[in-house]
């Protein structure tokens, strides 16, 4: 019987880690997304930027310590990603519209309408 790995959650705040961890992202077909915004109005500051895998593991961005990690560290180009199968809330595609000043390409949202 083969060892089970467990999922890991793993915090990123520095650029160059950001970017060894998008590099491996990359490699997904799917990735579930969610963000979490410091105040509670509809353009709050972006705080976290929450990427999971199917295999349970959580990658968390925190965009409020280091802005940088989506151009340094290609988050952007993760969320841009045409390869990708994002999966989350529509409300989120519009907070990462109005950071990317782009529509996320490949966004599923989670709740059927």
């Amino acid at each position: 019987m083969t060892e089970s790995k467990e999922p890991q959650n793993v915090l990123i705040t520095d650029s160059q880690h950001c970017k060894e961890v998008v590099s491996k992202l990359n490699g997904e077909s799917v990735l579930a997304v969610h963000c979490l915004i410091l105040e509670r109005r509809f353009y709050g500051k972006l705080t976290l930027v929450l990427v999971g895998t199917y295999s349970g593991d959580v990658y968390l961005f925190d965009t409020q310590e280091n802005v940088a990690l989506f151009t340094e560290g290609d988050l952007r180009s993760l969320l841009e990603s045409n390869n990708i199968l994002k999966v989350g809330f529509f409300f989120h595609t519009i907070l990462l519209h109005y950071y990317l000043n782009k529509l996320l390409p490949r966004f599923k949202d989670q709740i059927e309408r």
